[in-house]
């Protein structure tokens, strides 16, 4: 699938794709976790998609979406997701997301309840409280981007599925899975 951009209010550019389209089923929007990119999802668009339009983007911050410096707010990420459904004329859809993206979903419901038409949230907050944290966060995460592509990729398999189920996945030799975002990014 070839990815597109949208210049969304205040300039910066998301990434984004679009899989299959709207049928009888409401649109779906999944939202991706903290340093990763819309390709998280791709062991489950294909299947999606046959019964409806599935969007998948890179958050600011993240994949091939722009970093712009400073603070991100979760308000942010849910005013760029309305911009994004605005984009596609899509009234309204059912918003998904693992972890950030599930934080992203309950502010984007919480700002315009009229435009979710469920939620589905994944191993998630309703707030990340401790700011403080962030910068611990984001050397943790500088280590691990600093290391093999592979080995990193490697460790979302290890924290998502079960042992039995990491069995029958095949180890990646230069891992074509998700793009880390720069640690900058979400501190």
């Amino acid at each position: 699938m070839a990815v597109s951009k949208i210049k969304v209010r205040d300039g910066a550019q998301l990434a984004y794709e679009v899989r299959g389209r709207v049928k009888e089923a409401n649109p779906l929007v999944l939202i991706h976790s903290l340093a990763m990119d819309h390709t998280f999802w791709n062991a489950v668009t294909p299947s999606l998609s046959e019964t409806t339009a599935v969007l998948t983007y890179d958050c600011r911050g993240h994949g091939q979406s722009d970093k712009p410096d400073g603070l991100y707010l979760v308000e942010q990420f849910a005013d760029d997701l309305i911009d994004l459904l605005d984009h596609l004329g899509w009234r309204s859809a059912i918003i998904a997301g693992a972890s950030m993206g599930g934080c992203i979903t309950l502010a984007f419901a919480a700002a315009h309840p009229e435009r979710a038409v469920a939620l589905d949230l994944f191993d998630t907050t309703a707030w990340y409280n401790a700011p403080d944290k962030w910068e611990e966060r984001a050397a943790a995460a500088e280590a691990i981007h600093s290391g093999s592509v592979a080995r990193t990729c490697w460790t979302r398999p290890l924290r998502y599925f079960s042992p039995t189920r990491r069995g029958a996945m095949p180890r990646p030799a230069g891992c074509s899975g998700p793009a880390i975002s720069p640690p900058r990014c979400r501190a």
